[in-house]
């Protein structure tokens, strides 16, 4: 499966490759946005600054389990997410 991400506001192009098929509920989920106009919607919001400009606190469930990293891309702040090493 591939998936193509845009990143609103700019004109990068995220690709991400996974091993394995989508699940049947994902293409589900998908198809059901599509016909309710739910990514168009997202999208104008979102372009607009409808949505809260601070990110939510990194849940304590993933900080134990995950390596989470604070960084700066085009001056917003991302959170790269590595498995943690054992």
């Amino acid at each position: 499966m591939t998936m193509r991400i845009r990143v609103f506001g700019y004109m990068n192009n995220i690709y991400y490759q996974h091993g394995i098929p989508e699940i049947f509920q994902s293409r589900l989920i998908k198809i059901a946005m599509s016909l309710f106009g739910m990514k168009h919607k997202t999208e104008r919001k979102m372009i607009s600054n409808g949505f809260a400009k601070q990110p939510a606190k990194i849940p304590d469930s993933l900080l134990k389990h995950f390596n989470i990293k604070e960084a700066e891309q085009d001056a917003r702040k991302i959170y790269p997410i590595s498995p943690a090493e054992s």
